[in-house]
C-alpha cells in the first residue's frame, strides 16, 4: 500500500519522463553560416526535358549548354585545392538524416519525390 501512494504522488513526472524518451529526437539542422560559404550549381541530365525548359528557361527563350561530365573539372575532388562534391540528387519523400553519408550537408542532395523528373545533378563546393 505504501509503494502505491508513493507511486501515485509521482506518477505524472514518471509519465512525463516515459513520453520524453518516446519522443523522436530533433534532427540536428546545419550551420547557416557554413552552408552560406558554399556554391551551388545545379545540374540536369536531360536537355530536351520538357518540364526543365518550363520551369527555368525564361518562357522557352532559354539555351542549353552541354558539359563533359567526366572533364576533371567536374570528377575531381578538389577544385583549387577546395574540396568539391558532384552528386545526384535523391528524391525521397523522407527527409535525410544527420548520419547520411553524404556530408556535410545531406538536405543538399536531397528533394521530394515529385521533383524526380528533373533527373538533377549538383556541383557544391565553398565560394
Amino acid at each position: 500500500a505504501y509503494f502505491c501512494e508513493q507511486a501515485a504522488k509521482k506518477r505524472p513526472a514518471i509519465e512525463k519522463q516515459m513520453r520524453q524518451k518516446q519522443q523522436p529526437k530533433t534532427k540536428k539542422l546545419p550551420d547557416p553560416a557554413k552552408l552560406e560559404s558554399l556554391a551551388l550549381c545545379r545540374l540536369f541530365s536531360s536537355p530536351i526535358n520538357p518540364l526543365l525548359w518550363e520551369r527555368y528557361s525564361d518562357q522557352y527563350r532559354g539555351f542549353v549548354v552541354e558539359l563533359d561530365a567526366g572533364h576533371k573539372y567536374f570528377i575531381h575532388n578538389l577544385f583549387k585545392e577546395q574540396p568539391q562534391l558532384l552528386r545526384p540528387v535523391v528524391y525521397s519523400d523522407e527527409r535525410p538524416s544527420e548520419r547520411s553519408p553524404i556530408q556535410p550537408f545531406p538536405s543538399l542532395f536531397h528533394r521530394a519525390q515529385v521533383w524526380n523528373q528533373e533527373q538533377e545533378y549538383r556541383l557544391v563546393r565553398p565560394k
